[in-house]
């Protein structure tokens, strides 16, 4: 006797899916996006680089901010700065 669902949904499919779809050409994985940048794990977050200057004795935001920018190779934002400080100066970080 054959099964019997509830709704046609819940039977199971009989389509068979397009390889295509989920595996690309071998040629193409073979290849490095280009879009995607590598991580290196060496390189200093900002909030290690707050917490370097704070030890080294700057703890104003207008003497750290430039030393993030200057070490971590980016613009930090102002306010990412000031709230590292923050938890610097409560001392819960």
């Amino acid at each position: 006797m054959p099964a019997r669902y509830a709704t046609p949904s819940a039977a199971p499919s009989k389509r068979t899916p397009d390889p295509s779809i989920r595996n690309p050409p071998d040629d193409e994985a073979d290849e490095p996006d280009p879009n995607v940048l590598p991580i290196n794990p060496d390189a200093l977050t900002t909030k290690d680089t707050v917490r370097v200057a704070w030890d080294s004795g700057f703890q104003e935001p207008d003497a750290v901010h430039p030393y993030v920018n200057k070490v971590t190779g980016k613009p930090a934002s102002p306010d990412t700065v000031e709230r590292y400080l923050r938890v610097l100066r409560v001392g819960t970080c």
